[in-house]
Parts: structure tokens; C-alpha cells; sequence
């Protein structure tokens, strides 16, 4: 604590509040996870509203300090201008809100590997003089009074990525279905559905999770893929196409996200695919579910029954 006593205390306060940012994206998260998984058919909804905006709320609070951790440790002269100026410009990086973490922990390292060179010239209030006029703080203990803080900056770059992953979340949904078919009853009627994306090594794992269907359909087999479009209640049209990698070239469920599950007893059904392909910003709009299986030569499921808005 000493050492960090000494250290500028913007430095201390900008790193503890993107501290305390990351703990708020952790519970935020958590509280997501646990309302996809739940089995009710109406209680996901507020849950994972409310873990929506929370982790919205850390994502906020570590980008701000992030930023001002970058340009406290400039104005202090702790790190290099430059070093400092690529800190704040990966702060601003779009999420996953893994790159404030990364910031941070690259001015620390270097600031440990420098010690106090940058600062040499000029006098620091806070550490004691000989009569000489000179620091009496060497390199060594200045490198060591810097280590809580990059132990600190290690534990926020490691809690920015999704517990037990690595894979940083690509797309969100959950909420009650949207009924494409106004006319009709279906078993999708009322029910309620999550979808949560991520991304690793050029793939994407794609889960969904459907709660609240008619007990009548069990052992049902259903279509789900996602779609290019939007997902509006009363049209399914607007959903548009399948999302396809290749422009519809080749159809199959390596080059689309085919979701099939089937009915269970208690109303519910889950899937989970993973196919060689990323979708870019804005390629697709909505989870859409069919009547039936996806017939495997065509990609064909039947009519749209009901479907999830995700943003992708």
C-alpha cells in the first residue's frame, strides 16, 4: 500500500472505479446467464433485461475510466505521451469491453519496465529527496511499489471476457416470442426464448433456449435459423431470408445457423449450433422458428410460427 500511496492519486481512483466497472459487468452477465437458463416461461425477460443493464452500466463505467487512466498516466508523465494516447484509443473500441482491461495493463507494464526514467527530471511531491536534490526511491522499489497495481490491472483484463470461455459474446436476445401468424394458434403462442451468440477462431456458437410452448406439442420437432431480416409480430416476411455465408450459393447447416429442437414435456426446447463462419454487424436480425424440421437438401422448414429479435 505504500507503493501505491505513492503513485498519482488520478492513477489509483481511475484504475479502482474500472475496477469496480468490471465487478458491475460480471453481475450483469451472471445475471443474464441465470435468466437464459431458467425454466419458468416468464421470468427470463425481466431478469435478463435487468442483467442488460447492468453490464451496459460497467461497460460504461470501464470505458470512462479507462480513458481517464490513460490520460492521468500522460499528464503525470509516468508513461510515454504516446503509449498513453494508444491506451485511450483502444478504450474506445467498440465491445466486448475487453480492450479498456488491455489498456490498462500495457501502461503499467510499461511503466514497470521504464521505472522512473520519465519522471527523473522533475521532482515528485511524494517521494522524499537526498541532499542532493535526487530521488531516494531507486528503479527497483519503484518497479515494486508499481506491481499491486499491475496485479490489479491483470485481474481486470481477465474478468472483461466471459466467465469460463474466452469466447466474447457476439449477440444477445430473450423475451417473449413474436407471433408471426396472427390468425392461427400455434404452440409458440405466448412462450418465451433466449438466444445468446459468441464467437472463437473464426466460428460462431449460436445457443437458443425456448420456454412456455404447448405441453400438446411434445416430441414435436421445430425449425429455427437465424434470419437476415427483422423480426416485426404479424409479418413474417420481414424476417427475410435465411442468413447464408455464401449468399445462398450453398445451402446447409455449415453455411447457415440451423437451430432445430424438439419439444419437450414440459414445454420447453433448447439447441445449440456451431458453424465456420462469422456473422458481420447487422448481417442478421431475428431468430425466426417453423412449423417443422429443415428439410436438410432444401433449408426449408415450413410456415414462420414465431419468432426472437436479435441483434447481431
Amino acid at each position: 500500500m505504500i507503493g501505491i500511496r505513492r503513485l498519482p492519486r488520478s492513477l489509483v481512483v481511475c484504475l479502482l472505479i474500472s475496477l469496480a466497472g468490471m465487478a458491475v459487468q460480471v453481475a450483469g452477465d451472471s445475471r443474464v446467464a441465470d435468466a437464459m437458463w431458467r425454466t419458468t416461461a416468464d421470468a427470463p425477460t425481466a431478469g435478463s433485461d435487468a442483467g442488460h443493464g447492468l453490464a451496459g452500466l460497467g461497460d460504461l463505467v470501464v470505458l470512462l475510466s479507462g480513458f481517464g487512466f490513460a490520460l492521468a498516466a500522460a499528464v503525470s508523465r509516468r508513461v510515454r505521451p504516446g503509449l498513453a494516447g494508444l491506451a485511450a484509443v483502444m478504450v474506445i473500441i467498440p465491445p466486448p469491453f475487453l480492450w479498456p482491461g488491455a489498456g490498462v495493463l500495457m501502461v503499467l507494464l510499461h511503466a514497470l519496465t521504464t521505472g522512473r526514467s520519465l519522471a527523473a527530471t522533475q521532482p515528485d511531491p511524494l517521494v522524499p529527496f537526498t541532499k542532493e536534490g535526487t530521488t531516494t526511491m531507486s528503479n527497483h522499489s519503484h518497479r515494486r511499489a508499481l506491481v499491486p497495481l499491475a496485479i490489479a490491472a491483470t485481474a481486470v483484463l481477465l474478468s472483461a471476457g466471459p466467465a469460463g470461455a474466452g469466447a466474447p459474446t457476439r449477440a444477445r436476445g430473450a423475451g417473449q416470442l413474436r407471433d408471426l401468424l396472427l390468425t392461427t394458434a400455434e404452440p409458440t403462442d405466448h412462450a418465451t426464448a433466449q438466444v445468446e451468440a459468441t464467437e472463437s477462431g473464426g466460428t460462431t456458437t449460436v445457443t437458443l433456449k425456448v420456454q412456455g410452448l404447448d405441453h400438446a406439442a411434445a416430441g414435436t420437432e421445430l425449425g429455427a435459423h437465424v434470419h437476415s431480416g427483422s423480426c416485426v409480430e404479424g409479418m413474417p416476411a420481414d424476417a427475410g431470408p435465411h442468413y447464408n455465408t455464401t449468399g445462398g450459393s450453398s445451402i446447409s447447416d455449415q453455411t447457415e445457423v440451423w437451430l432445430d429442437f424438439t419439444v419437450r414435456a414440459n414445454g420447453t426446447g433448447t439447441a445449440t449450433a456451431t458453424v465456420p463462419f462469422t456473422i458481420p454487424p447487422g448481417g442478421a436480425g431475428a431468430v425466426v422458428i417453423h412449423a417443422t424440421h429443415t428439410d436438410h437438401t432444401t433449408g426449408a422448414a415450413g410456415p414462420r410460427w414465431a419468432c426472437l429479435p436479435v441483434r447481431f
